[in-house]
Protein backbone atom coordinates (compact mmCIF):
# COMPACT_ATOMS: atom_id res chain seq x y z
CA UNK A 1 0.00 0.00 0.00
CA UNK A 2 1.95 2.95 -0.92
CA UNK A 3 2.57 5.69 1.81
CA UNK A 4 2.38 9.60 1.79
CA UNK A 5 2.85 9.92 4.62
CA UNK A 6 6.51 10.78 6.08
CA UNK A 7 8.36 9.30 8.85
CA UNK A 8 9.49 11.95 10.67
CA UNK A 9 12.63 13.03 13.21
CA UNK A 10 13.48 15.67 15.41
CA UNK A 11 16.81 15.77 14.45
CA UNK A 12 19.31 17.34 11.92
CA UNK A 13 20.19 14.80 9.41
CA UNK A 14 22.11 16.46 6.62
CA UNK A 15 24.19 13.15 5.63
CA UNK A 16 21.04 10.50 5.16
CA UNK A 17 20.25 9.05 2.29
CA UNK A 18 16.65 10.93 1.42
CA UNK A 19 15.31 7.21 -0.80
CA UNK A 20 16.27 5.07 1.92
CA UNK A 21 13.06 3.70 3.74
CA UNK A 22 13.43 2.77 7.28
CA UNK A 23 14.03 -1.50 7.37
CA UNK A 24 11.68 -3.84 8.75
CA UNK A 25 13.27 -4.53 12.65
CA UNK A 26 15.27 -7.75 12.69
CA UNK A 27 13.13 -10.51 12.95
CA UNK A 28 13.21 -11.83 16.56
CA UNK A 29 14.00 -15.08 18.14
CA UNK A 30 11.89 -18.19 18.24
CA UNK A 31 8.42 -16.79 20.15
CA UNK A 32 9.05 -18.89 23.49
CA UNK A 33 12.36 -16.57 23.36
CA UNK A 34 11.09 -13.43 22.82
CA UNK A 35 9.95 -11.03 24.93
CA UNK A 36 8.75 -7.62 24.89
CA UNK A 37 11.96 -6.30 27.44
CA UNK A 38 14.37 -7.64 24.50
CA UNK A 39 12.35 -5.29 21.94
CA UNK A 40 12.80 -2.61 23.87
CA UNK A 41 16.25 -3.19 24.77
CA UNK A 42 17.53 -4.54 21.34
CA UNK A 43 15.17 -2.72 18.73
CA UNK A 44 13.62 0.86 19.73
CA UNK A 45 17.70 1.84 20.15
CA UNK A 46 18.00 0.92 16.93
CA UNK A 47 14.73 2.42 15.78
CA UNK A 48 15.65 5.74 17.33
CA UNK A 49 18.62 6.16 15.38
CA UNK A 50 17.13 4.78 11.98
CA UNK A 51 14.54 7.89 12.11
CA UNK A 52 17.28 10.24 12.75
CA UNK A 53 19.47 8.80 10.20
CA UNK A 54 16.35 9.65 8.16
CA UNK A 55 15.64 12.97 5.94
CA UNK A 56 12.26 14.43 5.77
CA UNK A 57 10.61 12.87 3.00
CA UNK A 58 8.29 10.23 1.64
CA UNK A 59 9.18 6.37 3.53
CA UNK A 60 7.74 3.63 3.23
CA UNK A 61 5.72 1.66 6.68
CA UNK A 62 8.00 0.35 9.66
CA UNK A 63 6.90 -3.00 10.93
CA UNK A 64 6.33 -2.74 14.68
CA UNK A 65 5.22 -5.99 16.83
CA UNK A 66 1.85 -5.28 18.29
CA UNK A 67 3.15 -6.67 21.73
CA UNK A 68 4.69 -3.69 22.17
CA UNK A 69 2.04 -0.62 20.62
CA UNK A 70 0.27 0.75 23.53
CA UNK A 71 -2.57 2.84 23.18
CA UNK A 72 -2.38 7.05 23.72
CA UNK A 73 -6.76 7.22 24.11
CA UNK A 74 -7.64 5.92 27.32
CA UNK A 75 -11.07 4.67 26.17
CA UNK A 76 -12.99 3.22 23.08
CA UNK A 77 -16.37 3.70 21.76
CA UNK A 78 -18.79 1.60 24.13
CA UNK A 79 -20.63 0.44 20.56
CA UNK A 80 -16.59 -1.26 19.16
CA UNK A 81 -17.38 0.92 16.01
CA UNK A 82 -15.07 2.54 13.32
CA UNK A 83 -15.71 6.19 13.56
CA UNK A 84 -14.44 7.63 10.21
CA UNK A 85 -13.24 6.28 6.79
CA UNK A 86 -14.42 3.48 4.89
CA UNK A 87 -15.07 1.11 7.78
CA UNK A 88 -17.33 4.07 9.52
CA UNK A 89 -20.10 2.25 11.43
CA UNK A 90 -18.54 -1.00 10.79
CA UNK A 91 -17.55 -3.22 14.04
CA UNK A 92 -13.91 -3.76 15.60
CA UNK A 93 -14.94 -7.31 15.99
CA UNK A 94 -15.45 -7.75 12.05
CA UNK A 95 -11.83 -6.31 11.25
CA UNK A 96 -10.91 -9.21 13.88
CA UNK A 97 -12.77 -11.82 12.24
CA UNK A 98 -11.29 -11.14 8.87
CA UNK A 99 -7.87 -11.29 10.30
CA UNK A 100 -8.87 -14.79 11.66
CA UNK A 101 -10.21 -16.60 8.40
CA UNK A 102 -7.47 -14.95 6.79
CA UNK A 103 -9.45 -12.84 4.68
CA UNK A 104 -7.24 -10.14 5.62
CA UNK A 105 -3.87 -10.03 7.17
CA UNK A 106 -1.91 -7.72 9.14
CA UNK A 107 0.25 -6.14 6.20
CA UNK A 108 -3.22 -5.35 4.47
CA UNK A 109 -4.49 -3.23 7.21
CA UNK A 110 -4.41 0.50 6.94
CA UNK A 111 -1.09 1.56 8.79
CA UNK A 112 -1.11 2.50 11.93
CA UNK A 113 -0.41 6.11 13.30
CA UNK A 114 2.47 5.23 16.01
CA UNK A 115 4.69 8.12 18.02
CA UNK A 116 8.07 6.80 20.07
CA UNK A 117 7.32 8.86 23.14
CA UNK A 118 10.89 8.01 25.47
CA UNK A 119 11.21 3.97 25.38
CA UNK A 120 7.30 3.57 24.61
CA UNK A 121 5.39 3.12 21.07
CA UNK A 122 2.11 4.43 21.57
CA UNK A 123 -0.64 4.29 18.64
CA UNK A 124 -3.16 7.00 18.57
CA UNK A 125 -5.08 4.43 16.25
CA UNK A 126 -6.88 3.12 18.88
CA UNK A 127 -9.24 0.85 17.36
CA UNK A 128 -7.47 -0.72 14.22
CA UNK A 129 -4.82 -1.51 17.79
CA UNK A 130 -7.99 -3.07 20.14
CA UNK A 131 -8.55 -5.70 16.44
CA UNK A 132 -4.64 -6.60 16.41
CA UNK A 133 -4.48 -6.99 20.01
CA UNK A 134 -7.37 -9.23 20.37
CA UNK A 135 -5.90 -10.77 17.02
CA UNK A 136 -2.41 -11.38 18.66
CA UNK A 137 -3.81 -13.15 21.50
CA UNK A 138 -5.58 -15.71 19.63
CA UNK A 139 -1.88 -16.14 17.95
CA UNK A 140 0.48 -16.15 21.01
CA UNK A 141 3.25 -18.81 18.75
CA UNK A 142 4.03 -15.73 16.74
CA UNK A 143 5.10 -12.14 16.74
CA UNK A 144 2.23 -10.00 14.41
CA UNK A 145 3.42 -7.18 13.17
CA UNK A 146 1.89 -4.61 11.54
CA UNK A 147 2.90 -1.54 9.67
CA UNK A 148 2.97 2.03 11.16
CA UNK A 149 3.89 5.17 10.19
CA UNK A 150 6.78 6.11 12.80
CA UNK A 151 7.11 9.89 14.38
CA UNK A 152 8.70 10.61 17.64
CA UNK A 153 6.91 12.94 19.80
CA UNK A 154 8.50 16.39 19.09
CA UNK A 155 7.18 16.45 15.83
CA UNK A 156 5.39 19.49 14.76
CA UNK A 157 3.40 17.06 12.27
CA UNK A 158 1.97 14.93 14.99
CA UNK A 159 2.58 16.98 18.17
CA UNK A 160 -0.88 18.83 18.33
CA UNK A 161 -2.58 15.39 17.35
CA UNK A 162 -0.90 13.36 19.58
CA UNK A 163 -1.10 15.44 22.78
CA UNK A 164 -5.14 15.55 21.87
CA UNK A 165 -4.95 11.84 22.02
CA UNK A 166 -2.81 11.17 24.84
CA UNK A 167 -5.11 10.04 27.54
CA UNK A 168 -3.62 7.23 29.06
CA UNK A 169 -2.06 7.64 32.28
CA UNK A 170 -0.72 5.29 35.13
CA UNK A 171 -3.65 4.09 35.98
CA UNK A 172 -4.54 2.31 32.80
CA UNK A 173 -0.63 0.89 32.98
CA UNK A 174 0.21 3.65 30.57
CA UNK A 175 -1.95 2.71 27.47
CA UNK A 176 -2.02 -1.02 28.25
CA UNK A 177 -5.54 -1.22 29.46
CA UNK A 178 -8.79 0.45 27.35
CA UNK A 179 -11.40 1.63 28.61
CA UNK A 180 -15.63 1.48 26.99
CA UNK A 181 -16.59 4.81 26.39
CA UNK A 182 -19.99 5.90 26.69
CA UNK A 183 -23.19 4.44 28.09
CA UNK A 184 -23.44 1.60 25.43
CA UNK A 185 -24.46 -1.87 26.22
CA UNK A 186 -24.18 -3.45 23.22
CA UNK A 187 -21.52 -3.80 20.25
CA UNK A 188 -22.87 -2.55 17.24
CA UNK A 189 -22.34 -3.09 13.62
CA UNK A 190 -23.85 -0.65 10.92
CA UNK A 191 -26.54 0.92 12.92
CA UNK A 192 -27.47 -2.37 14.30
CA UNK A 193 -26.52 -4.20 17.69
CA UNK A 194 -23.97 -6.98 16.91
CA UNK A 195 -25.31 -9.59 19.40
CA UNK A 196 -29.08 -9.40 19.24
CA UNK A 197 -30.73 -12.29 18.17
CA UNK A 198 -33.46 -11.74 15.51
CA UNK A 199 -36.44 -11.71 18.00
CA UNK A 200 -34.77 -9.39 19.98
CA UNK A 201 -34.58 -7.28 16.82
CA UNK A 202 -38.20 -7.69 15.86
CA UNK A 203 -38.92 -5.63 19.25
CA UNK A 204 -36.20 -3.36 18.98
CA UNK A 205 -38.83 -0.40 18.42
CA UNK A 206 -40.43 -1.26 21.79
CA UNK A 207 -36.67 -0.57 23.14
CA UNK A 208 -33.29 -1.49 24.02
CA UNK A 209 -31.78 -4.87 23.29
CA UNK A 210 -31.29 -6.64 26.75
Amino acid sequence: MPCATPVRSCASTATANPAAAIPRLAPPPPSGDWTVIDFHRAEVPRLRVSMREKRRGPAEPVELPVWCLRWAHDSIDGQMVFGAGWRQDRSVYELLHQLLIGELSPADIIPLTVVLDGSRLFSISHRRLAALKMYQALRQNEVVRVPCLLYEACDADIRAEYEDAMTTGPDLGYGTKLLLRGHESQAWHMGMPLFCSTQDLEQSFLGACP
